[in-house]
């Protein structure tokens, strides 16, 4: 054989064996999936890398995974960040507008939501229970017990000090009437009655008098009367005194038994009718929940966001370790099919495993090169 025929040779003979080398032992990473015997002795190498080594690659990707990747501080840091809390807060509010323009109702909205129904007269009923059950304790515990005794004295001595300028509007009421049309007007008729009143000699007489004006008279009496100190005073002791009075009494004394029940049935009814949303939620939502749109967007929406954020950093770190990122990683990992594993290694990595391959024919070349110089060189003729 001729020299270049030999370097020829022996080029192709070291890039077959260093292509097919590396070939193979990229395949022999995955292949072959089982262990193969030639009667009782294993063949080595057999089976795969992966296939062999896949519990202990499944626990050591999960401890990785759980250390250094999907740690408590990193989710934490990502779910307090501002680009997602921005992102959940837009979010809520956009759930938040299409639930209150619904042209459905409360009970509509959550039979086809939650698949239940009869939601809204479940709540409205528990809520009329336990409002019953409350009023029926306290009436049971106190309504035997003087008012008095049931509030706290700060109450009554707040109330004491507020009494003067309640008194002080009731008389800027009063004066206000005693001038207007309406209260000229019953002071005429009063004067009219008493003359009336006392015979013929008094209707004469009080037509007499009319003529010089005795409403006027009266009225600047009855004003000066009251922005004098002395009926202020008087008028402050006097509600004083009903309001001790008052509370001196027991409730009992301002109930009619036989009639309790029905009057506590209509109060709750009108206290469950005040309660927002429940007393609207017979109607579609577009039609109350307007009225609630500020103050979801403005008080309930940052409440929910300063909690969740303060839950996720108290509870985050426990959490996760309950989740057991690890475990989850590795059974995972276990559980996923190796061959699917091979062809997603394969697709993703097509080009750098073919360099490699082409890599080990182009060294085996060269070393083929090598050794027919060397051949060459040093074998004698």
């Amino acid at each position: 054989m001729d020299t270049a025929g030999l370097l020829i040779m022996m080029i192709l003979i070291g890039a077959v064996l260093g292509g097919g080398t590396n070939v193979l032992a990229i395949r022999m990473i995955f292949r072959p999936l089982q262990a193969i015997y030639i009667g009782p002795l294993r063949i080595p190498f057999t089976p795969g890398l992966v296939p062999k080594r896949r519990g202990e690659i499944a626990d050591r990707l999960g401890r990785m995974v759980e250390d250094y990747l999907l740690t408590p501080e990193g989710v934490q840091s990502k779910l307090t960040g501002s680009a997602f809390s921005d992102e959940i807060e837009k979010r809520m509010q956009r759930g938040i507008e299409e639930l209150l323009n619904d042209e459905r109702t409360i009970d509509e909205w959550l039979e086809e939501t939650f698949e239940k129904k009869g939601n809204t007269a479940v709540i409205r009923q528990n809520l009329e229970t336990g409002i019953n059950d409350k009023i029926g304790e306290l009436l049971k515990q106190y309504k035997y017990v003087p008012i008095k005794e049931t509030l706290p004295a700060d109450w009554v001595v707040k109330a004491e000090e507020k009494m003067p300028v309640v008194t002080s509007e009731i008389l800027k009421s009063f004066e206000v009437y005693l001038v207007s049309d309406e209260g000229q007007a019953q002071i005429r008729r009063m004067v009219t009655r008493f003359f009336e009143s006392r015979g013929g000699v008094g209707s004469m007489l009080g037509k007499v008098i009319n003529r010089f004006s005795l409403t006027n008279l009266l009225t600047k009496e009855l004003v000066r009367f009251v922005r004098d100190d002395q009926t202020n005073r008087m008028v402050t002791d006097l509600l004083n005194r009903e309001m001790h009075q008052a509370m001196k009494k027991r409730p009992v004394d301002y109930l009619d038994e036989a009639r309790a029940d029905e009057h506590i049935r209509e109060l709750i009814e009108k206290i469950v009718n005040e309660i927002p949303v429940v007393g609207e939620w017979d109607k579609p939502i577009n039609q109350w929940g307007s009225g609630y749109h500020a103050f979801l967007d403005k008080t309930v929406i940052p409440a929910v966001m300063a909690g969740s954020t303060s839950i996720v950093s108290k509870y985050l770190s426990r959490m996760m370790k309950k989740i057991g990122i690890r475990d989850v990683v590795t059974n995972q990992i276990n559980q996923f099919p190796i061959t699917q594993l091979e062809q997603m290694i394969i697709s993703v990595s097509a080009r750098e495993l073919k360099l490699i391959a082409l890599l080990g024919a182009l060294i085996g070349g060269a070393i083929g090169l090598l050794q027919a110089i060397l051949f060459l060189t040093f074998t004698p003729y």
